[in-house]
């Protein structure tokens, strides 16, 4: 997995496609996909009135298309979903996510280790991620930060298959264009992340990341001085307390 740093691309991201009925129902019946489908309207009513800019419902999906593409060429993070227009039976307008299907892999005594590093490296790449949104402007992706929404496997079908990766199997757009909402995801990153080594590089994305926005915001809610207050603590040493959710996953079998 290649978590360096990518060149800003200059190609145009291209838009979703239009797929008929036949081929949707060819995907549903493939044993190495998942299909999941959202109504357009749906889209539009979760954001209507919550975002700066002003999106109709193919923009939003448009927009979420781009993000994971984005997360994907620029840091690394793999993210087997592609994104279809089409219609249901009853005609109405739906957004279809197709993701390639995972097999988790519990790595042997030998790969533990490296496995660990791949996911420190992620998690360095995903502070990253909103480092460089908190300093550039524009959407991101907000719920992409706890070890259970990737799965350490290989895709079952491609020229790739037998790669072993770490993939974000959790593809459901959430996403946000405010960029005092990102102290939001940052304390999550790290809650969730709370038990990492704090001489990691997330750490010091982090540290940078608090020291920009403090100077970026100074007019905040209590909620939000309340996270400040514990990332603080949180980046001088001090514990969340219970992890959330486990910084590397334990592997075994569910």
């Amino acid at each position: 997995m290649n978590f360096e740093k990518h060149k800003e691309l200059n190609a145009i991201v291209p838009k979703i496609e239009n797929i008929g009925q036949v081929r949707i129902l060819e995907l549903r019946n493939n044993p190495n996909f998942v299909v999941k489908e959202i109504k357009l309207k749906e889209i539009e009513s979760e954001y209507n009135g919550k975002l700066n800019g002003d999106y109709k419902a193919t923009e939003l999906a448009e927009l979420g298309k781009e993000l994971f593409d984005e997360l994907q060429s620029r840091y690394g993070v793999n993210s087997p979903v592609k994104f279809f227009f089409g219609q249901n039976k009853d005609g109405e307008t739906i957004l279809f996510s197709v993701v390639d299907k995972i097999t988790s892999i519990e790595p042997i005594q030998e790969e533990k280790e490296d496995v660990a590093q791949k996911f420190y490296q992620l998690y360095e790449s995903l502070s990253r991620y909103y480092l460089d949104k908190l300093r550039s402007g524009g959407a991101f992706l907000t719920d992409i930060n706890g070890s259970t929404q990737y799965v350490y496997g290989r895709k079952l079908t491609g020229k790739n298959n037998n790669e072993k990766e770490i993939y974000l199997v959790d593809t459901d757009i959430y996403l946000d264009d405010r960029r005092k909402s990102l102290l939001t995801v940052v304390y999550w990153l790290a809650r969730h992340n709370s038990g990492i080594d704090k001489n990691s590089q997330m750490i010091e994305n982090i540290k940078t990341f608090i020291s920009e926005y403090q100077k970026e915001f100074t007019q905040i809610d209590d909620k939000d001085k309340e996270r400040l207050t514990q990332l603080n603590k949180f980046l001088s040493g001090q514990e969340f307390g219970n992890e959330i959710l486990p910084a590397i996953p334990t592997f075994e079998e569910k």
